[in-house]
């Protein structure tokens, strides 16, 4: 605002209210002297205080040519001053002074982040929180599945070859969900990629959707509730466990005299919560559960089948796995 605009509102204000300066200043906790140099144009006043000395006058606001954030002059003229001071004194900042600075520093950018951030600062990241739904579930069955959640990261291993492709459905399924945009890391000694989310924020998001920080067969994890009381919610979260922790495999029976291979589907974790709420879904959804220890099977290219058309898995691997079985020869031989 211009500054004999500024002056005439503070002037009416003052005039309005019957005050001093310095009982105007108590009255919104500052100083008189602070008062008159606002008046003076000597400092920029407060936005905030400007507008409770509107509200408690009457008098309106003069036009804001420019906004700045709080202690602006320190940003432009900080960095000449602590030149100069370590160039005559040397650096007399102590531990406890970096570790003040810093908490002040964060904090500044909490409070302000769309500004820090066009400066280029490094900023919180910004997510969305999103509503239930299946693509949530599915999201939390993948991290349930093959994800690592820490206080600050989530990461999501997978195979470097085959699930290069589901990679991709990872990466635009948290791109729809939360916003996020993920790094894709690989570590070609370890044969994996890993899809990587940073932001505390980020963490604690999926921490109030039932998830847990840590490791999981300690924490021994299972399925949240709001998953599990929804039929489709947890159909979609299966999906995401059966892509990152689930296989196929083939195994041999014989039947008079002859051998036959045959196509099953597996699903393993240590997590016994987890193994037992994934094999009660299948059973609600009419599938005859196998298996012990870790471990669920279901057997025979029929169920399979079946399996994908009620869970839908978007890992590719698993889908051609089983059109490769379904095009061979299943009939081994007569055994001799």
């Amino acid at each position: 605002m211009d500054k004999s605009e500024q002056a005439e509102f503070l002037r009416g204000v003052r005039d309005q209210l019957g005050l001093s300066a310095e009982e105007v200043g108590k009255l919104i906790g500052m100083s008189g002297r602070n008062y008159r140099d606002w008046i003076a144009g000597k400092i920029l006043p407060s936005k905030n205080k400007m507008e409770l000395l509107s509200d408690l006058s009457g008098l309106s606001i003069p036009t804001v040519i420019e906004e700045r954030e709080e202690w602006w002059s320190g940003r432009v003229n900080g960095s000449k001053g602590a030149k100069k001071r370590i160039e005559m004194y040397g650096v007399t900042l102590t531990q406890a002074d970096r570790a003040k600075g810093g908490r002040v520093s964060q904090k500044k950018r909490r409070e302000n982040p769309d500004y820090y951030r066009k400066l280029g600062c490094r900023v919180a990241s910004k997510f969305v929180i999103p509503k239930h739904s299946t693509k949530l579930a599915e999201f939390v069955g993948i991290v349930l599945g093959d994800g690592c959640l820490t206080k600050t990261q989530c990461q999501i291993s997978l195979h470097m070859m085959d699930d290069i492709e589901y990679a991709k459905h990872v990466c635009e399924l948290a791109d729809k969900l939360f916003g996020a945009k993920p790094s894709v890391c690989s570590y070609p000694k370890q044969n994996i990629i890993r899809v990587i989310f940073s932001g505390v924020k980020f963490t604690e998001i999926l921490e109030g959707l039932g998830l847990k920080t840590g490791n999981k067969i300690r924490h021994q994890v299972d399925i949240p509730e709001w998953i599990k009381n929804n039929s489709d919610y947890l159909r979609a979260c299966m999906r995401g466990l059966y892509d990152t922790d689930g296989g196929t495999f083939t195994h041999r029976h014989t039947v008079n005299g002859y051998q036959y291979i045959h196509f099953g589907l597996s699903f393993t974790s240590a997590s016994v919560p987890l193994l037992s709420s994934y094999k009660l879904g299948l059973q609600e959804n009419g599938f005859g559960v196998h298996g012990s220890g870790y471990n669920s099977f279901l057997y025979g290219t029929r169920t399979a089948k079946r399996f994908f058309e009620v869970f839908e898995p978007r890992n590719i691997k698993h889908l051609n796995r089983l059109v490769e079985y379904s095009s061979g020869r299943n009939r081994l031989g007569k055994l001799k």
